[in-house]
């Protein structure tokens, strides 16, 4: 199976890779370091990956990630991405959260994400830092700002199982 992107798409990576099948479809946009997809992977319309140029920022996926359109995965930090796991319309998963000053008081995290296999992240965030286990749901709308583990259900803002 052959790797499928669109033409209107665009990738800037120092270094990218992805497996058989994966599909890349209009208007996505994946840049930073280093991106290392799974097979049968489909980042659909206007998802992006990327953002920070942090030397450790990278995404590493495993077989079939699905993003949904405009979703997005900063990778100013490293994000390690199970295999099987949905990545609903709109949802953002952040590796930073600064932008006023730190010597200002305000608060400033840049932290890896992990996530386990075969998660459904519906319309959510997720905030620098967190590890979701293995077998999650979490409900739409939710702000994921703490860890989740394996095998549950959560929701809310911020999420809670």
């Amino acid at each position: 199976m052959a790797v499928t992107i669109h033409p209107t798409a665009v990738i800037e990576c120092d270094d990218f890779s992805a497996g058989d099948g994966t599909v890349v479809r209009a208007n996505a946009h994946i840049y930073g370091r280093s991106v290392h997809l799974g097979r049968e992977c489909f980042i659909d319309e206007h998802a992006v990956i990327g953002g920070g140029s942090a030397e450790d920022g990278c995404l590493y996926a495993g077989d079939w990630l699905h993003m949904g359109m405009y979703s997005q995965i900063n990778t100013a930090r490293r994000v390690t991405i199970g295999t099987e796991v949905g990545i609903g319309i709109g949802t953002r998963i952040f590796t930073h959260g600064a932008y006023l000053s730190e010597l200002d008081g305000f608060p400033v995290s840049f932290e890896p994400v992990l996530i386990g296999d075969h998660v459904w992240l519906p319309n959510c965030q997720v905030n620098p830092g967190v590890t979701i286990g293995s077998n999650v749901v979490v409900a739409a709308g939710s702000v994921v700002s703490g860890n989740l583990p394996s095998g549950c259900l959560a929701g809310g803002t911020p999420a809670t199982v």
